[in-house]
């Protein structure tokens, strides 16, 4: 569609109005459509951002471009591109993973209902920046596959090594706290491995009741009263302070100063002169 500015006319050779109005999502040209494959995965986030339905000729033509196996010839960065817009601008995620399902696209990666209204409700929670809600969102998408078919689903779409990881940390750490029960020793032990702020976000994507939210929320302020809903609680004792103690460095220095950091966030010292004492003590 345009706009002429002078007759002040909107210019609509295709009905484009009325199909908006109606929710349909329609190609134009149908020879233009499949000169670019990944037009398909751009309907499709189209279709979830929106909430257009492709209509019946644009929905074969493309079921026909998968079949004849023209996605294959994409590079994933490509399709990498118009999944992020899938999952980090739609509010409606669950119709485009939908339709991937009714193309057959990412078929090894099928999810189930429940985590398709996870990340529905994921697409209206508060993040930090996008790199935080994609971490969220894969970690959604993938949190009932087993951990290979995890890493593998990640590297299908991205290179992308640090995402990797945090979302492998998130899936790999998701029961490690219990709702019902938790101390500060297994929040500290948590963040060691996840960001808590993370692992939080997730859990309010799973659950829709508003007594696990309450509990969720306990973990969040919690972890807020520790310093360590972003990051780990820094340790009291570093390899220098073993120099000063006289010790030679040797394989046992990481040995020592685990012990050390085990024992500060149970609680047995919490500060640097008690440090001290504990591995003098220790050391003796």
């Amino acid at each position: 569609m345009g706009y002429d500015v002078q007759s002040k006319k909107v210019l609509d050779p295709f009905d484009g109005q009325k199909d908006l109005k109606n929710k349909i999502l329609r190609a134009v040209d149908s020879h233009k459509f499949q000169e670019d494959p990944l037009r398909v995965f751009r309907a499709v986030q189209f279709s979830a951002r929106f909430g257009l339905n492709l209509d019946e000729k644009l929905f074969t033509l493309a079921k026909t471009m998968v079949e004849d196996g023209l996605m294959e010839e994409l590079a994933k960065e490509r399709i990498f591109e118009e999944i992020k817009k899938l999952l980090l601008k739609s509010q409606n995620i669950s119709l485009g993973i939908k339709l991937l399902d009714s193309l057959r696209l990412f078929e090894d990666y099928h999810i189930t209902t429940k985590s398709k209204k996870a990340l529905d409700r994921a697409s209206l929670l508060e993040f930090r920046n996008d790199k935080q809600k994609l971490v969220i969102m894969l970690a959604l998408w993938s949190h009932t596959f087993t951990p290979n078919l995890s890493r593998k689903f990640v590297n299908t779409l991205s290179n992308d090594k640090i995402l990797l990881n945090l979302v492998i940390a998130l899936l790999k750490n998701q029961n490690k706290i219990s709702l019902n029960s938790f101390t500060d020793y297994d929040l500290y032990l948590l963040a060691r491995e996840v960001e808590i702020e993370n692992f939080v976000l997730f859990l309010k994507a799973l659950n829709k009741s508003n007594l696990a939210l309450s509990k969720i929320a306990n973990i969040k302020k919690r972890a807020i009263e520790l310093n360590i809903l972003t990051r780990e609680a820094p340790s009291l004792l570093g390899g220098k302070d073993l120099l000063a103690l006289g010790l030679k460095p040797s394989k046992n220095f990481s040995l020592i100063l685990e012990k050390a950091y085990i024992a500060q966030i149970k609680g047995v010292f919490s500060t640097k002169e008690e440090a001290f004492l504990y591995l003098e003590e220790l050391l003796s």
